[in-house]
């Protein structure tokens, strides 16, 4: 009984999965429709900004850039980034000095439909930093994460 409840709920959450896919409304920005598949904050404002993007389905996704407090602008600062897909958040802190990532730490996510495994924080080089990780749901595994990057004065996010 309880493999046939099991079995019922995944149906029902890859069911809901494509229909949330494929009813997203497109995306909007400042008027303009957007299509755009990377988040660029801008260091020299600060502050949070939030940003809505379009994946590869056309479903809306949001990343936000947070300045964590007490800390310098455009060459030194901490930020936390997190991005939102459909049925998971996840994301990290990074701190910037000299215009170079000098570290990345605090990875965190959080799932609403699915599981979330072999999660991994690395910073690549100076300018890139990513949080990987395997989201399973409905029985596909998709390996995806979050990756941000330094360009200029700019912390551009992206999924992985």
């Amino acid at each position: 009984m309880r493999k046939r409840i099991r079995k019922t709920m995944r149906t029902l959450a890859a069911v809901s999965l494509l229909f949330a896919l494929s009813t997203t409304p497109a995306v909007h920005a400042e008027g303009q429709e957007s299509q755009a598949t990377e988040a660029v904050y801008d260091m020299e404002r600060g502050g949070t900004q939030t940003f809505v993007l379009t994946d590869e389905n056309g479903t809306q996704e949001i990343v936000v850039v947070e300045e964590l407090p007490g800390t310098g602008r455009v060459a030194n600062g901490n930020y936390k980034v997190s991005y939102q897909s459909i049925n998971w958040t996840a994301g990290f802190h990074v701190r910037i000095e000299s215009n170079k990532i000098a570290t990345a730490y605090m990875a965190f996510h959080e799932v609403g439909v699915g599981t979330i495994s072999n999660g991994y924080l690395m910073k690549n080089s100076d300018t890139k930093a990513t949080y990987g990780f395997l989201y399973k749901v409905a029985g596909l595994t998709f390996n995806t994460g979050v990756i941000a990057k330094i360009s200029d004065s700019k912390l551009v996010v992206s999924k992985k």
